[in-house]
């Protein structure tokens, strides 16, 4: 093997260098727009400058990590002697000596040209645009050249190239200056067979020269062929590799192809829809652009990754090629009709362009935030007939579209039914859109719990959910998240104006004529007053200019944060003593009643009254009581202790755990089992508890199981088989 690697790392000579044209002594980064927000820590960012032509690498400077003023970012004084006038420069960061280098901006550099003295010596300066690979995290910024032409090396005044303007809509669009970035992206493409591609495919043939030992090994041993079947998908892998850059150099020769088709449209100016189909082309031109320019970041062996990508490369040359032969042929015949045909096509592949590939990023989001299951699904709803008047004020607030009030505020105590209805309002919504098309929609529902909610993971979990639930938002939130891939990580408020704020307000002037309702339950559970503070700014920002049928209905308790946040907003609170919560009580115990035999019916029947009046108008007490009565062996004892003179949550905990005695063998057990439920962050489910505390020696599974049948009636197990506290009163009393 040794041999074969020291075979493989053979250097080439040198080839003589041409002479030298140019003299570089400054090299400058800056910045046009100081008041621009750069990323996080990037002050002290090691940044470099490479110089390249083709594969060829001209100059590399040092680390620089020390900002010079507001404008100069960052600034190399250098001696070099160049033999080009024309060259690539990129800007990369490296984070660490352990990372490797990330391009963060780069431009086409042309130095050529005479001095503005006409004298060789005299030193130039030269300003250029960078094209910035992710402009959601680092500022616009150009780069600035020092340098004198050497002697002998004068060419004569360049022409200007002629721009050919395009106008539509409220965009000024230029042939030229998109052909300087298509070159640009071509040239990265090119740029494929670099020393990193040879050594990666270096190491495809030591892979290629193991691969027939291997295959003979694997007539005798079994390990043999498992690496013999290893090898062989690598090759494939990297193959298909091959394969897909080919395609990014075939896509690159279509785009340029397609420009040149383009110039034509100076000979039909008057037609408005070629101009139309125009300029939708050149947005899908910048997209593949901006495209190829992030693909060819990548590492050789990072890119054989890009699944989608793949899909992506080829569905772009097809587009490219199709609007190449249709425009053509709409210049050749100048017919409107065929003009109109063309943007409607286009419009269809576009949209498919921007779909393409987005399932996976949404799934990588999804993945990064550890999305728990945060749907209404598992939470009861209101009975019918009950919460009526609560739910038709909601009702009025949602289809009254183009009402001022975006949020509605609905507070209440501890169990007096808030989940309940946020849950039937989640689920009624669902239902109607299922039977009639012009009905408000959902656009996301999201259940908050006590020591798993964090007011970070709101905003990203409600983009996702919207971006699956309602096609116009899809591209502009994807879109966000290709741009800015940190998202998450971000601070709220830049989540809440990247995930919401942007893609919502691009589509302001949309005549939606129904409400897209979000629902988020139990705010006050998401994370402490200090933590949701940012998220309260957010949501109750006075500046904010969302469209109107975009609406948060918001329910939690009234704890004094959430009241000074939404005091102004549309707001109902639930007064557990009104005549409809009290009816609404009793149709929730009498359901409750229900699901015991005849004989229990018997004798809880005559105290349902009292039951009702004891609960204080909670459905908590109600739920929690009735559990009480279902689990006891002794029915009349356990009726005795509910009906007592204690009516509050804490006296009915405490009959819970009265029952167990002092002295149970089962007390230690039942504290774990308990404790462990509350302090972790995730909820964990039943078979997953019982494997985990057998494994480490502490209880038996079926010991488990019994405990959560004795605590059945304050520890509840979700239809996913996650196991959770009856409600966040009981950590409460607890604590």
């Amino acid at each position: 093997m040794s041999s074969i690697l020291r075979n493989l790392h053979v250097r080439r000579s040198p080839s003589p260098l041409p002479s030298a044209k140019i003299k570089i002594s400054r090299i400058s980064l800056l910045l046009p727009n100081p008041e621009q927000p750069l990323a996080k820590d990037t002050d002290l960012a090691k940044i470099f400058v490479v110089l390249t032509v083709g594969s060829e690498e001209l100059y590399r400077t040092e680390y620089c990590a020390e900002k010079i003023d507001e404008h100069t970012w960052r600034n190399w004084i250098v001696n070099i002697e160049l033999p080009h006038e024309t060259f690539m420069a990129e800007v990369r960061n490296r984070k660490n000596r352990f990372s490797r280098s990330q391009v963060l901006a780069i431009a086409n550099i042309d130095l050529s040209g005479p001095n503005p003295a006409n004298n060789s010596h005299t030193s130039s300066e030269r300003t250029y645009n960078l094209t910035v690979i992710n402009p959601a995290k680092w500022a616009d910024m150009s780069v600035q050249f020092g340098f004198s032409l050497l002697s002998g090396n004068i060419p004569p005044p360049r022409s200007q190239p002629e721009e050919h303007e395009l106008e539509g809509g409220t965009s000024r669009l230029t042939i030229e200056s998109t052909r300087r970035d298509l070159e640009l992206a071509q040239e990265r493409a090119q740029n494929l067979e670099s020393e990193r591609l040879s050594k990666a495919l270096s190491y495809l043939d030591i892979v290629m020269r193991i691969l027939p030992a291997t295959s003979f090994l694997a007539e005798t041993f079994s390990l043999a062929k498992v690496v013999h079947g290893i090898l062989t998908k690598a090759c494939e892998v990297v193959q298909a590799q091959k394969d897909r850059d080919e395609e990014i150099r075939k896509l690159t020769s279509t785009m340029v192809h397609m420009l040149e088709s383009l110039t034509a449209i100076k000979e039909i100016e008057k037609i408005e829809k070629l101009k139309t189909v125009v300029e939708l082309a050149m947005i899908a031109l910048d997209s593949a652009t901006k495209f190829i320019v992030y693909y060819t970041t990548f590492g050789f062996w990072r890119r054989t990754l890009l699944v989608e990508e793949g899909n992506k490369i080829r569905e772009l040359t097809k587009t490219f090629e199709f609007l190449t032969s249709q425009f053509q042929t709409a210049v050749n015949v100048q017919t409107l009709q065929l003009a109109d045909d063309t943007l409607k096509i286009t419009r269809v592949l576009l949209l498919q362009l921007s779909t393409r590939g987005d399932n996976d990023i949404l799934e990588r989001l999804a993945e990064r935030l550890r999305i728990y299951n945060a749907n209404y699904d598992h939470k009861p709803c209101c009975l019918p007939g009950t919460q009526s008047h609560v739910l038709q004020h909601i009702n009025s607030w949602i289809t009254n579209v183009l009402s001022a009030d975006p949020i509605y505020w609905l507070s209440g105590v501890a169990g007096s039914g808030k989940s309940a209805i946020a849950s039937t309002v989640a689920r009624l919504m669902i239902e109607e859109k299922e039977e009639e098309e012009n009905r408000s929609l959902l656009g996301a529902v999201y259940f908050c719990r006590r020591n798993v909610t964090m007011p970070e993971h709101v905003v990203p979990a409600i983009a996702y959910r919207l971006a699956r639930s309602f096609p116009p938002l899809r591209a502009r939130i994807i879109n966000a998240v290709r741009d800015c891939p940190d998202v998450t990580g971000s601070p709220i408020s830049t989540q809440f104006s990247l995930l919401l704020v942007k893609p919502l307000s691009a589509l302001s002037d949309l005549d939606f004529g129904k409400s897209l309702v979000i629902v988020i339950d139990a705010l006050d559970e998401c994370g402490s007053r200090d933590t949701r503070k940012e998220l309260l700014q957010c949501f109750t920002n006075p500046e904010l200019r969302l469209p109107p049928w975009f609406k948060l209905l918001i329910t939690s308790r009234p704890e004094h944060d959430l009241a000074r946040a939404f005091g102004n907003t549309f707001h109902r609170e639930l007064f557990i003593k009104s005549p409809e919560q009290q009816e609404a009580i009793k149709l929730y115990a009498t359901s409750r009643m229900d699901e015991m035999d005849e004989d229990d019916k018997k004798t809880v029947g005559p105290l349902l009254a009292d039951i009702v009046i004891k609960s204080g108008g909670l459905f908590v007490w109600v739920q929690l009581a009735f559990n009480l009565l279902l689990e006891s062996s002794n029915l009349k004892a356990a009726l005795g202790k509910v009906c007592g003179s204690f009516s509050n949550m804490d006296s009915l905990y405490t009959t819970v755990f009265y029952q167990f005695g002092e002295n149970s063998i089962d007390i230690p057990l039942l504290r774990d089992i308990l404790g462990f439920v509350i302090a972790t962050e995730v909820p964990w489910t039943l078979n997953l508890l019982c494997h985990t505390f057998e494994r480490e020696g502490f209880y038996e599974a079926r010991a488990i199981e019994r405990a959560r049948e004795m605590l059945a009636s304050i520890l509840l197990i979700d239809p996913s088989d996650c196991i959770y506290v009856l409600h966040p009163s009981l950590i409460d009393f607890l604590t």
